[in-house]
């Protein structure tokens, strides 16, 4: 499973050649030569982390940590997010998120901010990272387990799959109105376009991919992909879509144009 998750949501190149990988099963970020895949370094973070993204100076990792094995699991898991500075290769602080446990996604806005997701109770957090404090909290209903988000250019909108119900949601950050969209399965892994007119979600129950007009807030149509799809990643120039299966172990190679799966590879382990 961590190769799947390496592929999509945790590959990053540092400046000398460095694979990051989140590892949940060693509580660590680890460090990897990209010439020939040696390890160059282990940082113990919290408890099973999950995700993490880049500071808006590109010197430090925040990593959420989720804290417990699955989305399932009924235990109140983890509240912090780790501070790893990528020179030193050390934990330099924490963020606690208080009551807010089972952190997961995390993106960095334009301004600045953090956006996480969090379990329990269901809600998505703003953060700032440099007073290291929760400066909004955005509620869900119980149970609805946002797991992914994606950000607009401009910080006005973000979406969430949201595993705990098979809906997608969409958010206004300004006027503070939401809305869903049932798209069925268990919604994990999220892609929007440059444009920001579609939206790619991955359902790990249905086995399918689902393309959804953000401007209409409707499916267009969806795609059948086996293996229990869990992330998406829209290549550079928007014409391919990669889709991690969390159960085959593989990678799929999805035509944008005709939603058709061309290609797949095994990753897994």
């Amino acid at each position: 499973m961590r190769a799947i998750l390496l592929a999509f949501t945790l590959f990053t190149v540092h400046a000398a050649d460095i694979l990051l990988v989140v590892e949940k099963n060693n509580d660590s970020v680890g460090f990897y030569s990209l010439a020939n895949g040696a390890p160059v370094a282990s940082v113990k973070v919290g408890h099973i982390p999950h995700e993490f993204v880049f500071s808006a100076d590109g010197k430090s990792l925040y990593v959420t940590n989720y804290g417990t094995a699955r989305w399932t699991d009924d235990t109140p898991g983890g509240n912090s997010i780790s501070i790893v500075n990528l020179q030193s290769k050390t934990v330099t602080g924490e963020i606690l998120l208080q009551q807010y446990r089972r952190p997961h996604g995390i993106e960095l806005a334009p301004s600045g901010k953090l956006y996480v997701t969090c379990d329990m109770p269901s809600a998505v957090l703003v953060i700032d990272p440099v007073q290291r404090k929760i400066e909004r909290v955005i509620p869900y209903a119980d149970k609805v387990l946002p797991h992914m988000l994606a950000l607009t250019h401009d910080e006005s909108r973000f979406y969430t799959a949201n595993a705990g119900n098979g809906t997608i949601t969409v958010h206004d950050v300004k006027t503070n109105q939401s809305k869903s969209l049932t798209v069925g399965g268990v919604p994990m892994g999220l892609a929007l376009t440059k444009d920001e007119r579609t939206l790619y979600v991955a359902t790990r129950a249905a086995d399918t991919v689902v393309e959804v007009d953000t401007t209409k807030w409707t499916i267009r149509r969806s795609a059948k992909v086996e293996g229990q799809p869990v992330r998406l990643q829209l290549l550079p120039n928007e014409k391919t879509l990669l889709v991690s299966l969390i159960v085959d172990g593989a990678m799929a190679v999805l035509d944008r144009k005709s939603l058709k799966e061309t290609k797949r590879l095994k990753v897994g382990l």
